[in-house]
């Protein structure tokens, strides 16, 4: 292929997790793939940093600047945060990482190289939207970025 699909799960690991614990959980998961599939120690931090540490950073950025400047409701943080933050943080994590040298495939030329990117974003925002929503619904005491009293408004008497 000359294309690997890249699920990260990043911005979800955050969510749940929260920044502070995602970090290095995320690069547990780059070390560990390291010793499972052979896959060099540069390629490993790469995968650390680009579909790690970075795109759960913006997500955690982009939570902060929604939180301060936009309505604090269920849908802000489901849309916003889950769905269309995850696109976004993805896509532009893999810009830098492709205006840093990192290359996506050597037989893509770099434009088409930032529209699969941008494609490849909308994989895990689905995902992340998808999950994100079933735990408001269901298990909101799993997002360690949820809250309650900042997102569900009070009953009107």
């Amino acid at each position: 292929m000359p294309i690997q699909l890249q699920l990260s799960g990043a911005c979800l690991i955050g969510l749940v997790l929260g920044w502070p614990l995602a970090v290095p959980v995320l690069c547990i998961v780059a070390l560990t793939t390291g010793l499972i599939a052979p896959v060099p120690w540069q390629q490993q931090i790469d995968m650390a940093l680009w579909l790690g540490i970075v795109p759960a950073t913006l997500s955690f950025l982009l939570g902060m600047a929604l939180r301060r400047w936009v309505w604090k409701n269920l849908f802000v943080y489901i849309l916003g945060r889950a769905f269309l933050g995850t696109a976004i943080c993805l896509f532009v994590s893999g810009a830098l990482a492709q205006w840093s040298g990192q290359i996506l495939t050597v037989t893509v030329e770099p434009d088409l190289a930032m529209v699969a990117r941008w494609l490849l974003a909308w994989g895990d925002a689905v995902v992340t939207g998808m999950m994100v929503a079933v735990f408001v619904a269901f298990r909101p005491q799993w997002l360690a970025t949820w809250s309650d009293s900042l997102y569900v408004p009070p009953p009107v008497k």
